[in-house]
C-alpha cells in the first residue's frame, strides 16, 4: 500500500511538474505573442497615421497645383500671345466691331512683365463700349490706359460708326507653364449681348 501510495505520490508530482512547467511555458509563449501583437498594432497605428499625411499632403499638392494653374491662367503666356490677340478680334466680332491691333509693345522690367496693345475698335457706340469693357473685365490681367472716341463716317448718318483708340496693358507670363499640358491657345470670354450698357 505503501508503494503504491509512493507511486500514486511520485505521478502526481510529476504531473504537477510537467503541469507548471506546461503552464509557464504556456504563459510565456504568450506574453511574447502578446507584445509582437502590440508592436504590429504600433507599427499599424504608425503606417495609420502615415497614410493620413500622405493623403494630406496629396491634398495640398493638388490645392498648389489648382492655385497655380488659377495664377497662371491670370497672364498671358509668351507663348500664346497669337491666340490671344486672335481671341481679341473674335471677341469684338461676336459683339458687333471691328478690332484692329494697331501695335504691341512687349515691356520687361524688374516689377513685372506687361505686353501693351494698341487697339482700334470700330462699331456702334453701344457695341464699341461693350467691347472693350469685356476687354478689361476678361480673367486676365488687362486694364485700359487711355481712350479716344470719335466718329466715323457721313455726318447726320443715322447710325455713325464710332472708333476708340486704346492701348491696353495685359501681364504676361515669360516661364512656360510647369504642368505637362501646352499652356490654353486662348483665352475665352463670356459675353453677354443681351444686357444693356
Amino acid at each position: 500500500m505503501i508503494r503504491s501510495s509512493l507511486i500514486s505520490l511520485i505521478v502526481s508530482l510529476v504531473f504537477l511538474l510537467l503541469s507548471a512547467g506546461g503552464y509557464y511555458a504556456w504563459r510565456s509563449y504568450v506574453i511574447t505573442q502578446s507584445s509582437q501583437i502590440a508592436s504590429l498594432r504600433s507599427e499599424i497605428s504608425k503606417k495609420k497615421e502615415d497614410a493620413v499625411r500622405i493623403q494630406k499632403a496629396k491634398n495640398r499638392d493638388a490645392s498648389l497645383i489648382q492655385e497655380e494653374e488659377r495664377t497662371q491662367s491670370y497672364f498671358i503666356y509668351t507663348g500664346n500671345i497669337v491666340s490671344y490677340l486672335e481671341s481679341l478680334q473674335a471677341t469684338g466680332k461676336s459683339l458687333g466691331t471691328k478690332v484692329e491691333v494697331v501695335s504691341v509693345d512687349a515691356s520687361k522690367n524688374t516689377k513685372n512683365n506687361t505686353l501693351k496693345l494698341s487697339l482700334k475698335v470700330t462699331g456702334t457706340f453701344e457695341s464699341v463700349v461693350r467691347t472693350l469693357g469685356v476687354f478689361e473685365n476678361s480673367p486676365v490681367d488687362a486694364v485700359l490706359l487711355g481712350l479716344t472716341l470719335d466718329t466715323q463716317g457721313a455726318e447726320g448718318s443715322p447710325s455713325p460708326q464710332w472708333v476708340a483708340a486704346t492701348t491696353l496693358t495685359v501681364g504676361i507670363d515669360t516661364t512656360p507653364p510647369t504642368r505637362t499640358e501646352a499652356a490654353p491657345a486662348n483665352k475665352n470670354f463670356t459675353v453677354s449681348t443681351s444686357t444693356p450698357l
